[in-house]
C-alpha cells in the first residue's frame, strides 16, 4: 500500500473521538426508552441517536487503531513501534488519569454545588465513591478505559507479530492466513458478544482492568483493522477503500438493522432471540464502520491542513471532555429550556472550550507534545503552505 498519509482516516479517526462529546453530553438528559419508557417520537430519535453512536464509535476507532497500528510496524520494527506507542498511549494514560479524575471531581463541585443541585454532605459522598472505584470498589477507568485497552491491545499485537516472525512462514501461506482471519473475524465476534449483558448495547465495564468479553471483542475490531492494511483486491484498490464503495447503501442498511435491534430487545432473555439480536446488531456496526470509511474517503481524501489540526486536537478534547461536561451540566440542567436545547449548548460550548484549551494552552507545550509530538507555529505555518487549508 501507498505509505503516503491517509488524511480521510485522519479525520474519521477524529470524528469518532469528537462523538465521544456527542453522546456523553446526551446521556445525562436523554436517557434511553429502555430506562426512560419514552415512546414518544423523540424518544425513538435519541435512541437511533444514541445507540447509533454507541454501536460503532468504539469498534471504528479499535479498527482504525489496528490499521495504523501495522502502519507503524512496518516503518519502526517491533520495537520501535513499542517505543513509539508507549510514549503515545501509555504515558498519556499513565500521566492523564490523575488529572482527570481530580478535574472530574472538581467539576462536580464547581458546578452542581454552585446551582445548588447537591449539598457539601452528598459532594463528600459522591468524591469517596469515585475514589474508592464506584459500587463495585474497584478502580474506574473512566473513559479512559479505551486507553486502557488500546495499551493492553499493543502488547497483545507486537507479541502477535514477534512470534509470527520467529515461525517464518511463506508469503502465499502468511497471505491466505490473512485472507480467512479477515473472513471469519466479524463471525467470532458473535462469540463475545453473546456472553455480553443482554441489556442491548456493548459492554463497557470501566471497573476492572481486564474484562474477557471486551478484550475479545474490541481486540477483534483491532485485528481486522491491522488485516485491512496492505490488502487489495484483484483490480488493485485497497481494501480498506474497497469496502466502504457503496457507503450510502451501508449506512442506510445500518440504521434499518439498527432500528430493527430496538424491536427485539423486549426478547433478548431468550437465548434463540439475544443470538438473533447479537446477528443484527454487529452487522449494523460492521455496516456503519464500512460505510463512514467511504464517506470519509469519498469527502475527505484530499489534504488538508485542517484535518492534520482537527486530527491532533480529538486526542486533548476526548480525554478532557467528560470534566468540561460535568461542568456544564452543572450549570446548564437547570436552566428553562427545552432539552434539545440543553443537549446543543454543552455540545457547542464544550467543543468550544476544548478547542481554545488545546490551541492556546497544549499544542506547543509538553502536554501537545505528549499527545501528538513536536508541534511548533514555524512548523504549523509551512504545513499550512504545503496543504491546502
Amino acid at each position: 500500500m501507498n505509505q503516503q498519509r491517509l488524511y480521510y482516516l485522519d479525520a474519521l479517526r477524529a470524528f469518532a473521538m469528537l462523538l465521544g462529546i456527542v453522546l456523553h453530553a446526551g446521556m445525562p438528559l436523554f436517557p434511553w426508552r429502555s430506562v426512560s419508557g419514552d415512546d414518544s417520537a423523540q424518544g425513538l430519535f435519541i435512541d437511533i441517536l444514541m445507540g447509533s453512536i454507541h454501536s460503532f464509535r468504539m469498534p471504528l476507532f479499535f479498527l482504525l487503531s489496528g490499521f495504523f497500528a501495522l502502519m507503524l510496524l512496518n516503518r519502526r520494527g517491533i520495537a520501535g513501534f513499542i517505543r513509539h506507542r508507549l510514549r503515545r498511549v501509555v504515558l498519556p494514560f499513565a500521566v492523564g488519569y490523575p488529572v482527570i479524575l481530580m478535574s472530574i471531581i472538581g467539576a462536580y463541585f464547581a458546578g452542581f454545588m454552585a446551582m445548588a443541585i447537591i449539598d457539601l454532605d452528598q459532594m463528600k459522598e459522591l468524591e469517596t465513591k469515585m475514589e474508592d472505584g464506584g459500587e463495585s470498589g474497584g478502580f474506574d477507568l473512566m473513559h479512559l478505559w479505551f486507553l486502557w485497552y488500546l495499551s493492553l491491545f499493543i502488547g497483545t499485537f507486537a507479541f502477535m507479530m514477534k512470534l509470527l516472525k520467529s515461525i517464518r512462514m511463506s508469503n502465499a501461506l502468511l497471505l491466505t492466513l490473512r485472507k480467512v482471519l479477515t473472513l471469519i473475524i466479524p463471525l467470532l465476534l458473535l462469540i463475545p458478544y453473546f456472553f455480553m449483558p443482554r441489556d442491548g448495547t456493548p459492554e463497557v465495564d470501566t471497573y476492572s482492568l481486564f474484562n474477557w468479553r471486551m478484550f475479545t471483542y474490541y481486540f477483534g475490531f483491532f485485528l481486522f483493522g491491522a488485516l485491512l492494511f496492505g490488502q487489495n483486491t484483484k483490480s488493485g484498490q485497497p481494501l480498506i477503500e474497497w469496502i466502504g464503495n457503496k457507503w450510502k447503501i451501508l449506512l442506510s442498511v445500518a440504521l434499518i438493522l439498527l432500528t430493527f435491534s430496538f424491536a427485539l430487545t423486549d426478547f433478548t432473555k431468550s437465548s434463540v432471540w439475544w443470538f438473533v439480536y447479537c446477528v443484527v446488531h454487529i452487522s449494523a456496526c460492521w455496516c456503519f464502520c464500512f460505510g463512514f470509511i467511504g464517506l470519509f474517503n469519498r469527502y475527505f481524501s484530499a489534504g488538508k491542513y485542517w484535518i492534520r489540526y482537527w486530527s491532533d486536537a480529538s486526542f486533548f478534547m476526548y480525554l478532557m471532555h467528560l470534566p468540561v461536561l460535568v461542568l456544564l451540566q452543572g450549570i446548564v440542567i437547570p436552566i428553562p429550556v427545552p432539552l434539545i436545547a440543553k443537549f446543543l449548548l454543552q455540545c457547542l460550548f464544550a467543543a468550544g472550550m476544548l478547542y481554545v484549551m488545546y490551541r492556546f494552552a497544549v499544542r506547543y507545550t509538553w502536554a501537545g507534545r505528549l499527545l501528538n509530538g513536536k508541534r511548533t507555529r514555524d512548523g504549523d505555518r509551512d504545513l499550512k503552505e504545503t496543504l491546502v487549508a
